[in-house]
């Protein structure tokens, strides 16, 4: 297995006479790959260093030693790769220290196309994962194909091994611990009480969701007929109807977009791949955990006031006592305002603190790319290293990472945005 090892950048395992038992005809096939690969990556990468095994120290400490110093290890597979002891050592001793895997697949029969199925079924058991969890880039010797790949091999260095742990564990649907959550506890309580579903949500807690907004269009349609019952107390006069009419709708329709959005791939993604800030997670939790409080004590005021303000109407005696259809005129609509109320308040201020939240969690996948560009960022945060004045080393590719991360980040964030506007 050649290795063509970036110190500190990329690296890269394809196979050779040396480590695949194979003749020396696919020896000189794998270094033309290899070479047009450094090459390729080294116009991109001004500065980075390359180590390639067989230019190296042949024995068994100098290929650990290459492979565990390097950031990224490419794989370059072809035929009998993983029959080779030395690769799979080299492939184990890029497990043990935690470097980023990249896995590139020869295409041409004429220089050793690997069959995928023989080639993992003749792989050992506790290195078949590898090609379970990782993206397979195929490798096109056409120039203009070639160009394709390399943007692929170039996507995938830009993911920093230095990280030992996924945002994925931390802040997505897998995650476990207190790290793992963006909301507070008390606040998951809040919103699935008021029908408004968090990623990760059971069948029944969805379920209660569609029956919240059935019962809030319902209610809207019952305040609609007051338009048509200006008679007794509960008649307010026509401006007041209509804007509690609107109300209905409006957040009907905000928890219709906020729900979609919460089940969309650019939350999910957004979660699970870019965000890696445990400090600001933190703090975020705590704020949602105050935001809780006021919100749920806005719900429980404003719930009272509309039930002083209204309710008296309903069961004045005008209805009550009126012997016909007013009767039941008074006791639905008093029922209503005295079960949904809460409901409606809860509701909105549930997909207010949501929209906030999301926003922070944007801004997170940005200070998540500002990470890239220096360890010191990540442990002390940016808005200290700003306030110290002092300066920071940034490489090459540190650079290109953090420029990586941050395109896809604004990208994300200008689709959430845009999902989020009828909000």
């Amino acid at each position: 297995m050649e290795s063509f090892i970036g110190h500190p950048s990329v690296g890269l395992l394809s196979p050779s006479d040396r480590c695949t038992g194979t003749g020396g005809h696919k020896q000189s096939n794998a270094q033309d790959a290899v070479q047009n690969l450094r090459l390729a990556l080294s116009e991109h990468f001004l500065g980075a260093s390359f180590w390639l095994d067989i230019e190296q120290d042949p024995t068994v400490r100098g290929m650990c030693y290459g492979v565990s110093h390097s950031r990224n290890v490419l794989i370059f597979l072809t035929e009998g790769i993983t029959d080779s002891k030395f690769c799979r050592m080299e492939m184990r001793w890029a497990l043990e220290a935690n470097r980023n895997l990249i896995l590139v697949k020869e295409t041409d029969d004429r220089h050793g196309k690997p069959n995928m199925e023989t080639l993992i079924e003749r792989c050992p058991d506790d290195l078949k994962h590898i090609f379970s969890e990782n993206v397979i880039i195929p490798w096109f010797r056409d120039p203009e194909f070639r160009a394709v790949s390399v943007e692929k091999i170039l996507q995938r260095i830009a993911v920093d091994p230095r990280r030992t742990e996924s945002t994925g564990r931390r802040y997505g649907k897998g995650g476990e611990g207190e790290d793992a959550e963006v909301f507070d506890r008390s606040f998951v309580i809040y919103s699935v009480m008021f029908g408004v579903v968090l990623p990760g949500a059971g069948s029944n807690t969805r379920r209660w969701a569609a029956a919240v907004r059935i019962i809030i269009f319902t209610c809207g349609v019952l305040c609609t007929t007051r338009l048509f019952t200006p008679e007794g107390p509960g008649f307010l006069d026509y401006a007041t109807i209509i804007q509690a009419v609107t109300a209905h709708f409006m957040v009907f329709f905000q928890l219709h977009v906020m729900l979609d959005l919460l089940r969309s791939v650019e939350v999910q993604d957004l979660l699970e791949n870019h965000i890696d800030c445990p400090k600001e997670g933190k703090k975020l939790k705590f704020k949602t955990k105050v935001l809780t409080a006021i919100v749920l004590l806005l719900t429980a005021v404003l719930s009272c006031w509309g039930w002083v303000g209204y309710l008296p109407g309903f069961w004045h005696p005008y209805y009550m006592a009126s012997g016909n259809i007013f009767i039941a005129y008074g006791i639905a609509h008093g029922l209503a305002f005295l079960l949904i109320l809460p409901i409606f308040f809860g509701s909105y201020f549930a997909i207010l603190t949501i929209m906030f939240t999301l926003q922070e969690l944007c801004n997170m996948a940005f200070l998540t790319a500002y990470n890239e560009l220096n360890l010191v960022l990540e442990e002390e945060g940016l808005e200290a290293v700003a306030l110290k004045g002092e300066g920071i080393n940034v490489s090459e590719m540190d650079l290109y990472c953090f420029q990586v991360k941050y395109a896809k980040s604004w990208d994300l964030y200008k689709k959430i945005l845009g999902q989020a506007l009828p909000c």
